[in-house]
């Protein structure tokens, strides 16, 4: 048992009896002891002899198997929201938010007790680092990061929009972060933008040998770029290297197609061209005017571009990839750095943490969205939005809660940043190549299709589609925004119950 000093006055803390063991160790056996308020108190004892464990219980961050605490006349378990602002705690390891100043540390820390950022000042000339105010807590000596600790701990109704702050500056400060948010996709849809831009005017190559009415009727219809080569031998070389999809040689009234069984794709088109031109001369040959007329359009706007298809799918991808990786590498980062101790211990409510994360990941997502559609409008990409675009904003902010959700339940499970990564890695890629983030599904088995119908990126994207590219109103989002709110209950519930908030 350990003794006070004896100081006069009432008791702060009163410890009674506590027993704490972690499987078959005993770390605390019947610890009994008083803290007088306005008495120093110091516990002494070798390494394992339960000194942390003993404040952790004192302080509220674990249950005791048995005896009791009181800590300034309540009990700290379970956690007590109304005793928290009467105690400070400084943590055994320093504890702060990323990407930070000190001056920052404070003021956000200042903003879980409700005060106001002068006190962030006051805390700064009391430890001595008025000089080191603007400068990242990374860059502090050991020394200087425990007294930043100690006023964090002595800085003291919880603010979302400052917690926000805090996060959104870490963002913005994490060049990493912002290429792998930002730039990253929006590569994706600059390459595959100028690859795919002329996809619309790009024409197949035909080879052809010799001369004849069908060559010329085929060169007049535009469909296809005709390359003179001189023999069929030579024709029949460049088709099996792949050069030419096929070639046309006309002998008289009979004309042969040669092409490349290989390529079904383009040795469909090629049959197609020629079967369609030859059907024509045919008709033609015998005077009569053709019988049926067909008469060919688009449904949608006829000044689309590739991009728009492109640019949703792309879209959605960026959204899923950052509301899951930020919200896991957060958890896990927060956890690890003891940032999740040092919330528990301030008078906090978790759903405002949790606020002020899907806040930041919210402003992320909207911003993601303006640059990706800012980018595709420039005229080298010409992207034109439908007349219901901004639908597409409710269906952003769903899938943004979605994903965050899931980043969320990977983060609950992960024990560091590398397990998160790959977690999230092995979650989002497969979900990106399956929902038609980069190619169109419409090719795809059958049973392929069905089983992206159960990604809630699959739904999304079809969505963003929708909206964006092909004009259709509200009741094209009832669906998508069906799947991603569920989701968003089902995986939120799930990740809220399978949350701690320290490792086991």
């Amino acid at each position: 048992m350990i003794g006070h000093m004896g100081f006069p006055g009432k008791d702060a803390l009163g410890v009674e009896d506590v027993h704490m063991s972690y499987g078959d160790v005993r770390a605390v056996s019947g610890v009994s002891f008083r803290v007088r308020q306005g008495e120093f108190f110091g516990i002494l004892g070798p390494n394992g002899a339960g000194k942390t464990t003993t404040l952790e219980i004192a302080e509220g961050l674990r249950k005791p198997d048995a005896g009791s605490v009181r800590l300034l006349g309540e009990s700290p378990w379970p956690r007590n929201v109304e005793l928290l602002p009467k105690i400070g705690v400084q943590l055994q390891a320093s504890a702060f938010f990323e990407k930070l100043t000190a001056r920052e540390q404070l003021e956000t820390f200042g903003a879980l007790y409700g005060v106001n950022g002068d006190r962030a000042a006051e805390m700064l000339d009391l430890v001595g680092l008025r000089d080191k105010a603007d400068t990242p807590d990374k860059k502090l000596s050991g020394g200087q990061r425990q007294r930043l600790s100690i006023a964090c701990a002595l800085v003291h109704d919880p603010d979302i929009v400052s917690l926000s702050r805090a996060a959104f500056k870490g963002f913005v400060r994490d060049k990493t972060t912002v290429f792998f948010t930002i730039l990253f996709p929006l590569m994706f849809l600059v390459i595959l933008g100028l690859l795919f831009g002329d996809a619309g005017t790009a024409k197949t190559k035909l080879g052809t040998v010799g001369e004849g009415p069908i060559i010329v009727a085929l060169a007049e219809s535009g469909a296809v770029e005709l390359v003179k080569v001189a023999g069929t031998a030579e024709a029949e070389e460049q088709v099996r290297a792949g050069d030419l999809p096929g070639y046309v040689t006309q002998s008289g009234n009979d004309v042969t197609l040669h092409y490349a069984a290989s390529d079904q794709n383009r040795a469909g088109i090629v049959r197609g061209i020629v079967f369609g031109v030859v059907s024509q001369a045919n008709v033609a040959a015998t005077g009569q005017p053709p019988r049926f007329q067909i008469d060919a359009a688009q449904v949608e706007d006829e000044s689309l571009q590739p991009i728009q298809f492109l640019t949703p799918g792309l879209l959605s991808w960026a959204i899923s990839m950052s509301a899951v990786f930020g919200a896991a590498l957060t958890l896990v980062g927060w956890r690890k750095n003891q940032v999740l101790r040092r919330i528990r211990l301030a008078p906090v409510r978790p759903m405002t943490v949790l606020g002020s994360r899907v806040t930041v990941a919210i402003g992320i997502a909207l911003l993601q969205g303006a640059v990706f559609v800012g980018v595709a409008m420039l005229p080298l990409f010409g992207l034109r939005l439908s007349g219901s675009w901004w639908l597409a904003i409710p269906l952003l902010l769903l899938g943004t809660l979605a994903f965050f959700a899931i980043g969320m339940l990977v983060g609950a499970f992960a024990k560091t940043e590398e397990a998160a990564t790959g977690a999230a890695n092995l979650i989002i890629l497969p979900m990106a190549f399956l929902s038609g983030a980069f190619f169109p599904m419409d090719h795809t088995p059958a049973w392929l299709q069905q089983l992206s119908l159960a990604f809630p990126m699959r739904h999304l994207n079809d969505g963003m589609s929708a909206v964006l590219v092909r004009g259709q109103g509200l009741d094209a989002l009832l669906l998508p925004a069906a799947v991603l709110t569920g989701f968003i209950v089902v995986v939120g519930f799930i990740a809220s119950r399978v949350f701690s908030w320290e490792d086991s």
